[in-house]
């Protein structure tokens, strides 16, 4: 009977156990891409931006232009190098454009549709706006709205008092829970 009430309890122990590790696990965030995301800005595109200072071969993969899927229009046709995120799932290009005023450096982060996977960055979706401009207090930016909703729609990051063309910005297309777009742009002002 001793050996059936211990194995009892070790069943129960080992139930308990198991219910806390999926508890745990199923409660964690719903968000599995902030990290990648700031990854791609703080070791990828900003670095690029500020500093001309290419992507570590240990986060990307590089491709040459010719394999890019997505076309990303405008900026993309003055690229100079591309890259793919180790999952597959987002594509970079980086390169310089003639601005305005003076040059500017910009990365491109775009989704590519890799099933099952979100096509995009699936983020918080509660408090993403307050969330990225805290991780990125250290450059001086503010965003230029509170929240991302269920519509889609563009999020900005500047310096105050530089414009939406000026100095180092951040962009992304954004709605609840994902980013789909992400430009990270500087001309050095």
């Amino acid at each position: 009977m001793a050996s059936l009430t211990g194995r009892l309890a070790a069943m129960v122990v080992g139930a308990g156990l198991a219910a806390a590790v999926i508890w745990a696990w199923r409660s964690g965030p719903d968000n599995p891409d902030d990290a990648l995301l700031l990854a791609v800005l703080q070791d990828v595109c900003i670095p690029y931006a500020q500093a001309d200072r290419l992507p570590d071969p240990a986060l990307v993969t590089p491709i040459p232009l010719s394999d890019l899927i997505v076309t990303t229009g405008g900026p993309a046709r003055d690229a100079v190098g591309a890259a793919r995120m180790a999952d597959g799932r987002f594509e970079l290009v980086w390169g310089q454009t003639m601005g305005n005023a003076a040059p500017s450096r910009y990365c491109i982060a775009t989704p590519l549709s890799v099933a099952p996977a979100p096509v995009g960055f699936a983020v918080r979706p509660d408090g993403f706006v307050a969330w990225v401009t805290a991780e990125l207090a250290g450059l001086g930016l503010v965003a230029d709205r509170d929240a991302v909703d269920d519509v889609l729609g563009t999020v900005s990051w500047t310096r105050p008092g530089d414009g939406p063309q000026t100095g180092l910005r951040i962009s992304m297309v954004a709605h609840r829970g994902l980013v789909t777009f992400v430009l990270v742009a500087d001309d050095g002002a």
